[in-house]
């Protein structure tokens, strides 16, 4: 049976503009994974992408939309995927003094992972072999 970690695979990254998702997508790629990563817009995000050989999809998982596209972006480009890494978070409002930047911050870290997985969940289950859906945080 092939691992979820082996070459040909295909992996989606959130949070891949630096920290733990940079790191999981240069990974996956040097074991000659397929990979699309996604993050704030930047050029951060556009040195991860050429680093691992990847697409980069510019997200705001704040707006309820931001998963979708990254999913039919990223089926696009792969045609499928095994491995999804809902990384993404934010400190909106850093100290969270108020309660505008609890909600702000709730939003991107519970609901946007949340979209992410529900997002690929599909994709996922159509994908043959082992699959991975991991959820972290790296900020």
């Amino acid at each position: 049976m092939r691992g979820v970690f082996e070459a040909e695979r295909r992996a989606v990254v959130t949070g891949a503009a630096g920290g733990i998702g940079r790191a999981m997508a240069c990974a996956f790629a040097a074991r000659g994974m397929r990979v699309v990563v996604s993050d704030l817009p930047g050029e951060a995000l556009d040195a991860t992408a050429q680093a691992c050989g990847g697409l980069a999809v510019p997200a705001d998982f704040a707006r309820p939309d931001a998963a979708e596209a990254l999913r039919e972006a990223a089926l696009a480009r792969l045609g499928g995927v095994e491995v999804v890494c809902a990384n993404h978070v934010t400190r909106a409002g850093r100290g969270f003094a108020s309660q505008e930047a609890w909600r702000a911050a709730f939003e991107v870290n519970f609901w946007g992972v949340a979209e992410v997985c529900r997002a690929f969940l599909p994709a996922l289950e159509a994908a043959e072999g082992p699959r991975a859906l991991a959820t972290t945080g790296s900020k």
